[in-house]
């Protein structure tokens, strides 16, 4: 694995800044506009270009090489809170 983000796409860099902030994979799929499943193929995809062999491990690689932004955005609520009765 080299230290150069050479490859890194801004595309790219806004995922992995979005799974730092702890947003759901459902968050990120709706705030890139695209589906789980595609968000779930890039994170693979980031990983298998990383050797990570988890989503902690390419967040340990990610911070250890400061590939992240220097400011990340925030992440929406993943849920959202729905009262019922008992909450009155």
């Amino acid at each position: 694995m080299s230290a150069s983000a050479d490859w890194l796409t801004e595309e790219t860099g806004h995922l992995l800044a979005l799974m730092a902030t702890g947003a759901t994979d459902r968050a990120i799929a709706r705030m890139l506009g695209v589906s789980e499943r595609t968000v779930l193929r890039r994170i693979t995809r980031v990983q298998q270009q990383l050797g990570a062999q988890s989503r902690f491990q390419l967040g340990l690689l990610v911070h250890g090489l400061q590939w992240l932004p220097l400011s990340v955005p925030p992440a929406r609520p993943a849920v959202e809170r729905v009262t019922g009765p008992s909450d009155s």
